[in-house]
């Protein structure tokens, strides 16, 4: 089933990429994740440029999910900061969402997404793999993840962070990455802390 979802996101983003001439670049991304007990959350900031001086539109797919995972989207929104004004996603499903940006000649936007998605207690992805389909790593990405050492205690992360810290009851863990080209996708594993139930 994860080979069949990689499959089709192939399909999508090569349309897309051909639907822009390849005009448009994703150049940058700066994310914070929060974990809880319930839910996992991704509030990002997403960098595209038009490289070309004539207007262009392309259709993005945003992957939150495989479908082989048993996760539910609760809560969506995407926010055109260029010309200030949220965007409806053209279709929606618990693996993702389809949404499309116009841009004029040379035009650079900065793009609002949030999500927030259910989890199984023991793991929450970030799908990061699919920046290898616009084929050139991202110039600048900064990450963190945001926990209460309360509820959620951390085991393991696919990338080691460049630094975590306490700030009140929260662990927050940063990454931060210049000519990223991802090899494998976001995963946190951690577990409940039973000592504060």
């Amino acid at each position: 089933m994860k080979i069949h979802f990689r499959l089709i996101l192939i399909l999508i983003f090569k349309l897309s990429l051909k639907v822009s001439s390849q005009e448009i670049e994703f150049f940058r991304e700066d994310l914070t994740f929060q974990l809880d007990t319930t839910f996992f959350t991704v509030d990002g900031d997403y960098y595209f440029r038009n490289t070309s001086s004539h207007p262009e539109y392309m259709t993005f797919w945003y992957p939150i999910s495989y479908p082989d995972r048993d996760f539910k989207l609760d809560s969506a929104l995407i926010f055109d900061f260029t010309n200030n004004q949220y965007l409806k996603p053209a279709q929606r499903t618990d693996s993702g969402f389809f949404f499309k940006l116009n841009f004029s000649g040379r035009e650079i936007k900065k793009v609002k997404i949030f999500y927030r998605q259910t989890h199984n207690g023991r793991n929450a992805t970030y799908i990061l793999t699919t920046t290898k389909y616009w084929k050139k790593p991202l110039e600048v990405a900064n990450y963190s993840l945001i926990t209460d050492k309360r509820s959620i205690l951390i085991d393991s992360l696919s990338y080691q962070p460049d630094k975590s810290f306490m700030a009140g009851d929260n662990v927050i863990f940063e990454w931060k990455r210049k000519n990223l080209m991802p090899d494998k996708d976001f995963t946190f594993w951690f577990h409940r802390n039973t000592d504060y139930y």
